[in-house]
């Protein structure tokens, strides 16, 4: 199936039948722009896509294609249990940064259907202690905000006012912060991250504004 077959496709208005989805999904380039381009809200294809998601991750999976079906998980807000355990089993094991970060994502996106959080958030811990990779020990900070609201909260203000800090941990920050519901009692913090923004040098005028206007659209 080439790109001009999957857009047209994609451009339906019909339900995409089994098969279709299964060949789509089963081919990374394919699959890349399914996720990119495919309508969630308004298709009928989750349970088709879930039972794809389930059937094909595990532990010898290829990283990009996790990453992919987190991403698919994220998409039709899809909480699999087989996919908690897995992740916290590979979390601690040599795994590329990208796969780490969303699989952070991915716990933090599903926080309320884990049922023993104090577990995830010690995975946290661990991550935020002896990862090497700098994205990924600011995604644990967020992650941990529940557990020790002081203690990260400052690290990651601190991280923000240095030099040459990426605009996209900014974005990052803020999307989780007006997002989840675990950190919907965090406004004050959410406050000063906005004066950092409005104040820093790492970001251009217009991400300021954008930045500015999705925390004030989400009081």
């Amino acid at each position: 199936m080439d790109e001009i077959e999957i857009l047209e496709i994609l451009s339906s208005n019909r339900e995409i039948e089994d098969n279709k989805v299964f060949t789509i999904l089963s081919d990374k380039k394919c699959r890349q722009i399914f996720i990119k381009q495919y309508d969630f809200f308004y298709r009928n294809n989750q349970e088709k896509i879930a039972f794809f998601i389930d059937s094909n991750y595990n532990l010898d999976t290829p990283s990009d294609f996790k990453v992919d079906l987190l991403d698919l998980a994220f998409e039709i807000n899809y909480y699999s249990k087989k996919i908690d355990k897995l992740i916290r089993e590979e979390l601690k094991m040599r795994r590329d940064y990208i796969f780490k970060l969303s699989a952070l994502d991915y716990l933090n996106h599903f926080y309320p259907f884990i049922s023993n959080k104090n577990d995830y958030l010690e995975l946290s811990e661990y991550l935020f202690c002896n990862s090497s990779n700098n994205i990924v020990v600011f995604q644990a900070a967020i992650n941990l905000l529940p557990r020790d609201n002081v203690k990260y909260e400052n690290y990651l203000l601190k991280r923000l006012t240095k030099e040459n800090v990426a605009p996209f941990l900014y974005y990052r920050l803020v999307d989780n912060l007006i997002s989840y519901d675990q950190f919907k009692s965090f406004r004050d913090f959410l406050n000063s991250v906005l004066e950092i923004i409005v104040s820093t040098n790492n970001l251009s005028v217009n991400q300021k504004q954008e930045l500015k206007g999705r925390i004030v659209s989400s009081t």
